[in-house]
């Protein structure tokens, strides 16, 4: 069985009662697993069982999905191209399909990506990443990825840090809806809403490629990315993001309509830090004239009837934007009204 979201994902068939001590006893018959760890970041590896998350698919949803085919779920080989190590723990990767072919995908999906633990006796370990590279570049994979070193090393961020270019990897196609930009509203008409990203940490991979994505297409909805960090040095794709916004100014926002701000967490070891101080979620706070760094940023109330929100990140960043945004009305796509209309989409890991 392989879990994902949630749930769980049968890839073989049930195990014979017959054999059923056995396997027990034999962990190379067990069937592979793949923990839907951090799809957006960090791998908790000390986890023995799949992170809960929240309005994630259940296992009643995923038993039927796979009674009517998913079973067909194929693993194929990638190699690890390029390694850019940001800090010790913290690196953008990229890998390229055997066959050299990128398939379709859509901005905000994930891929899950296997390498044997030589501490398991080679064991496959499955983990599942936002990918942070866009549909439209066809050349490879690219993602934002932690290592987690406590309470224990993850057990594959672990074998990735310590991977070198050249290095095989198992991949499966990139999948899940959760964070899918969205673009139509309930009642059938376009959304033209304002695009907000809220990335935690690695939360930010999935609004990377939301970000080149939109370029690409020339979309022309107001986008702003807002990043939180604990430190400067983990401010990832900051280069990328500056230039997107300073080709939004130099062209006119009647063509490109992009802003990026980042805020950090512990601002008394970032001593030349300027900007935002705070978690992320810190943007929507209203200040003592109860308008918000984001308010102030756009220059006007934020609305459920103007803006949309993308949040990525752990558990406690969704919360603590919901704590903000639940009063002025927003609800998510996970409780979505009669009516079919929602204002947040998320993507939680732990």
């Amino acid at each position: 069985m392989t879990f994902l979201r949630g749930g769980f994902l049968p890839l073989i068939r049930p195990v014979p009662a017959g054999l059923r001590k056995k396997s027990v006893q034999d962990a190379s018959r067990r069937p592979p697993y793949v923990r839907f760890g951090p799809d957006c970041g960090p791998d908790p590896g000390h986890l023995e069982r799949p992170p809960d998350f929240a309005g994630g698919t259940s296992f009643s949803k995923i038993f039927k999905q796979w009674k009517k085919g998913w079973n067909m779920v194929v693993e194929s080989l990638s190699t690890l191209t390029y390694i850019e190590k940001l800090k010790d723990d913290l690196m953008v990767c990229r890998l390229v399909p055997e066959n050299k072919e990128i398939p379709e995908y859509k901005a905000g999906q994930y891929i899950i990506i296997g390498m044997p633990n030589p501490n398991e006796n080679n064991r496959m370990v499955r983990r599942a990443y936002s990918i942070a590279s866009h549909p439209e570049n066809k050349d490879y994979f690219e993602l934002y990825i932690r290592w987690v070193r406590k309470p224990l090393p993850g057990r594959l961020t672990t074998q990735l840090f310590n991977s070198k270019v050249g290095t095989s990897l198992k991949w499966m196609t990139p999948r899940g809806d959760d964070l899918l930009i969205n673009e139509t509203l309930h009642n059938g008409e376009k959304d033209e809403r304002r695009i907000v990203c809220l990335g935690g940490g690695t939360g930010l991979a999935p609004f990377v490629s939301f970000a080149q994505h939109l370029h690409e297409v020339g979309d022309k909805r107001e986008i702003i990315v807002l990043h939180g960090a604990s430190y400067t040095d983990e401010l990832g794709y900051r280069r990328l993001f500056e230039d997107l916004e300073r080709e939004s100014e130099d062209v006119g926002k009647d063509k490109w309509n992009f802003t990026y701000r980042a805020s950090i967490s512990r601002p008394t070891e970032n001593r030349d830090w300027r900007g935002q101080v705070g978690r992320v979620e810190s943007f929507l706070k209203p200040n003592s004239n109860g308008v918000s760094a984001l308010e102030e940023l756009v220059g006007e109330k934020i609305t459920k009837d103007n803006t949309i929100f993308y949040i990525c990140g752990w558990q406690g960043t969704i919360d603590g934007a919901m704590n903000y945004l639940e009063p002025k009305g927003f609800v998510t796509s996970r409780k979505k009204r009669d009516d079919g209309s929602f204002e947040v989409k998320f993507e939680s890991y732990g």
